[in-house]
């Protein structure tokens, strides 16, 4: 999933880039307003993976907690 929101981002700004350079104010305004949410999304789903990754990297090394879950092997 991380990977489709990455391409999702990258088509939203290069849709917004498109808008910006046309030169219209009322698209370029449009354009400003994608980049932020795009931007903002973006951030915000990377820092989710992050927040996920470390907390089960942390609860996988834990032995309490692989003792209570069962080993992958």
């Amino acid at each position: 999933m991380i990977i489709l929101g990455v391409l999702a981002a990258v088509v939203s700004f290069t849709y917004a880039g498109y808008l910006y350079i046309t030169g219209e104010r009322g698209k370029i305004e449009h354009a400003k307003d994608i980049f932020r949410k795009t931007g903002i999304g973006l951030i915000m789903m990377l820092t989710a993976w992050f927040i996920v990754y470390q907390l089960l990297s942390w609860l996988a090394s834990n032995p309490g907690v692989t003792a209570l879950l069962g080993s992958p092997n």
